[in-house]
Parts: C-alpha cells; structure tokens; sequence
C-alpha cells in the first residue's frame, strides 16, 4: 500500500486525536462517556455482563466493547483521554486492514484510487461523531463494520482465515449498539455459510472453522450470562412488541436516509434547506450505478465486482429495515448502519466501471494527481466540520471538571466512603455520572437512586432511603431548604443535605 496513501486514510484519526489531547475537553468525561467510563471501570473488574445502555432502559446486546477498552484504561491510571485513543486506534485500524484488502482485488492505479477516496468519503461522512465523541459506541462501531463487510466478501471470494476476525467483528459491532446488530450479522452468516459449505473440499479450512467457533463462545459467554441473570434480550424483545412507542414518521425516516447516504456532503447542503434533495438525487445515482455495475459485472464475469455489488444490495436492504424499525425520537447516530453498507456499493460500482487495466504513465500520474486532490478536499471537508463542532462545545467546561474533581473530595470527607449522589432534576444524570465516576477513580464506591439501574447496570450500588446526600442540579431548585451549596458553575449547581 502506497505510504502517502496510507496516511491519508489515517490523518483524520490522527487530526481527532490530537484535539482531543491539545484542547483538552476529553481530561474527564461527561454525559454519555462518562456512563461509558463507568462501564470501562466495571470491566477491570471483571463483573460486567450487560452492554451499553439504551434511552428505553433495556441495554445494547454485551460488554466486550468496555472489556477491550479496559486494559489501556487501567494501564493509563484510568485517564479517559485512553478511552478516546484506543477508540480511535481501533476505527483507524479497521479502516487500514479493510483499505489492504481491497487493495489485494485489484492493481490498478485508477480503481485504488477510486477505493481510497471512498474511504476517505466514508471517514468524513462519519467525522464529526470522531471530533466529538470518538468512543461513544454508535460512533466506534462504524469502522469496524465496514471492516467486517470487506472480511466478509472476502471470505466468500476464497480468503476463509479470515472468518474468526470476521466472528471477533461481529461481536464487537453487534454488541455495541443494536442498530448494528441486523447488518452486521447477515455479514457474519453468509461468511460462515461459506466457510462451512467448503471446510469439507480444503482441510486446512477446518483449522480456520473450529478457532471461529471457540472464539464465537468465549466472545458471546458474558450475554448468555446477561440473559440468565437479567433477562436483557428479553427486554428487548418486549420493547420492540409493544406498539404504544410510535415509529418516526416515515417522510423523516427516509429524508434521513437519503441525507446520510449523500454524507459528507449533504451537510452544506443544509442551510440552504436542500440537503434532502441532494441526498435523493445521489440515492438515485447510486442506485442506478448499482444496476449499471450488475449489469457489466456479470457481462464481464467479473466475480470480484459481482460480489461487491450484491452483498451490498442485501446491506442496504437490512438497512432500510432497520431504519423502518426505528422508534421514538430519529437521532442521526441511528442512521449510521447505513455508512458501511454505502461504501461497499460504491466500492462495487468503482471495481465494476473502472477498467483493470493499468494506466499509461501520463494517465496514472493524472489519476494520482486527481485522487490526492480529492483526498486532501475531502481532508479539508472533515477539518470545516470538526471545527463546527468544537464551536459547540461548552466554554465553561474546564471549570466544571475543577467543581466535580473538588466536590468528588469533599462529598466523601463529609459522607464517608459510600455517599448517595442523587439528581435534583432529571437533566442533571450527565453530571450525576461525571461525578459518580470521579468518585469511583478516588477509590470509593458511590451509591444513587434504583430509579437509574437500566442507565448504570451495576457499575454502582443502589439506595432509595431517604439520607443525606450530594444533590446535583442543572437548574435553581424549587426549595433550597436543608441544602448547603458545595460548588456552582453555569447551570451545574452541587449541593450537601
């Protein structure tokens, strides 16, 4: 792989790192990565079996994201900014693997080309989810999946060891977040299928076949335990049964869909109230190019491009299906099934339309010049958007960490080794989980209401007696009567009772 190639896939990753580190807003988490933290701290412990929670109190289906993040978390004396770099190693290197493989169908300069910059379509469409939350488990499964889609075409085009990364994939996309789980396990089974329907004509296919299968067991152990102890699938079985949680309506599921699928682009579109439209027209584009690609692929007995084009049909289906199955509030992280399953269609139609054939020296250097143009382009795209997206982050943040760090001390000097943090109001359960983990990295055990268990899991314990406590408020109480004010910044107010 060309080595400037190769960093231009990796220098978004590179560029979310380094804000991350230089500005400094990863130094203690909040909101959703501070649950996530909790989580993490669980796992080196070795007592976590459910996976991350959801918004309608059932929990996404295991832990094996929270467990591959565990060591570097301990390693690094449980400084979240380790959370943020692993997850970003992690996305970067299913990208660079999924980029060798495609690499390895062909050695044309223009169809590499072509790969490269739907890589790098595929990293800016996703971007500002990296810039600003790269370890949120509807962000770092993105990659991986992609992953797992190449994996799997390869492995049913003749590449049969790779089917226990592509059961290692399968767990960690699935597990991490449901809306994952349909796509990335048609990829799984139709791999398997493969591998099995040759295991008996390759004998060395078997070796592949059984360390798959033990892999399979120990990865999915920990949410047969969930099952048996909390009955969590059942939960969710039952949510999505239950017909009282209306669906989106469907204009906005598919005006969604389509703004996804024309990402990074469709986002400057947006002002100007027409980001649904392009979104449609590159939908109908990329359809037609599907057929297109089909139609040639098969004419030139392409097998390679064929594949390509048909797992990535049946993708987009399950994706399509998912999205329809959506209930509750849209939120655009729920889209994002959608990415991978787009990437591979148009991989297909670059190796279906552009010819094998190497190009003449004049052309290549033509081709290059273009591909590194559109490269950096595309570069400069994810830069604007992650630069909008730090704009949004809370200037007082900095402070706010000092008030949670200094009150974590004096909350346990005042209550002792087990205090009860509980939330004045609802919107406060962001702060209430930074505070609880700074707790915990203290070295002490933090207790709240029973009323968050579908949010913590057991990550802490549990007391609804009425005692004192630490309250966390995002806005004035209605009685301040009996409360000690410890610390306020913005709209974060602590209290002791």
């Amino acid at each position: 792989m060309n080595r400037w190639i190769l960093l231009l896939i990796v220098s978004p990753f590179i560029g979310c790192g380094v804000a991350a580190i230089v500005l400094g807003h990863n130094d203690m988490a909040w909101n959703d990565s501070a649950v996530m933290g909790l989580y993490v701290d669980a796992a080196t412990e070795g007592n976590l079996l459910l996976g991350p929670y959801s918004r309608f109190e059932w929990h996404h289906p295991g832990p094996i994201y929270a467990y591959i993040l565990a060591p570097s978390y301990a390693l690094f004396q449980e400084a979240h900014l380790s959370v943020v770099v692993t997850a970003l190693l992690g996305s970067a290197t299913s990208l660079v693997i999924a980029t060798r493989l495609l690499f390895g169908f062909t050695e044309s300069t223009a169809q590499r080309c072509g790969i490269t910059l739907i890589v790098l379509v595929l990293t800016c469409a996703a971007i500002k989810g990296f810039f600003a939350r790269p370890e949120w488990n509807p962000v770092v499964a993105i990659m991986p999946l992609f992953l797992l889609h190449v994996c799997a075409v390869s492995c049913v085009l003749g590449r049969f060891r790779l089917l226990p990364l592509i059961v290692f994939l399968h767990a960690f996309t699935a597990q991490s977040h449901l809306g994952i789980a349909p796509a990335a396990t048609v990829s799984f089974f139709f791999a398997s299928v493969a591998v099995i329907m040759r295991s008996r004509q390759q004998p060395g296919v078997k070796r592949s076949l059984i360390f798959a299968g033990v892999l399979f067991l120990i990865t999915w152990a920990p949410v047969i335990a969930a099952e048996i102890e909390h009955g969590n699938m059942g939960q969710i079985l039952e949510f999505f049964g239950n017909n009282k949680i209306a669906h989106p309506p469907l204009s906005e599921l598919l005006a969604s869909g389509t703004q996804v699928i024309g990402e990074p682009f469709s986002s400057g579109f947006r002002r100007s109230g027409l980001a649904t439209e392009f979104g449609s027209c590159l939908t109908a584009v990329l359809i037609g190019l599907i057929g297109f690609g089909l139609f040639l692929a098969l004419k030139r007995r392409n097998r390679v491009a064929t594949w390509f084009l048909l797992w990535s049909v049946v993708l987009l289906i399950v994706a399509v299906t998912s999205l329809l199955n959506i209930r509750g509030e849209l939120h655009q992280y729920l889209i994002y099934p959608f990415l991978p399953a787009v990437a591979l269609a148009w991989t297909g139609v670059v190796l279906s339309l552009i010819p094998k054939r190497e190009c003449p020296p004049q052309k290549r250097r033509w081709v290059l010049g273009v591909t590194y143009g559109g490269c950096v382009a595309l570069f400069l795209v994810g830069v604007i958007m992650a630069i909008r997206t730090h704009k949004n982050i809370d200037p007082t943040l900095t402070r706010k960490n000092h008030l949670v760090e200094n009150a974590a001390e004096q909350i346990v000097r005042e209550l002792g080794d087990s205090p009860l943090i509980v939330t004045g109001n609802h919107q406060a359960w962001g702060s209430l989980a930074a505070l609880m983990l700074q707790i915990k990295k203290n070295g002490y055990a933090p207790r709240t209401r029973s009323s968050w268990r579908f949010m913590f899991a057991n990550t802490v314990t549990y007391e609804d007696v009425e005692q004192n406590g630490a309250y966390i408020y995002t806005e004035a109480p209605k009685s301040d009567e009996g409360l000690r004010l410890l610390g306020r910044e913005g709209e974060l107010r602590v209290y002791l009772r």
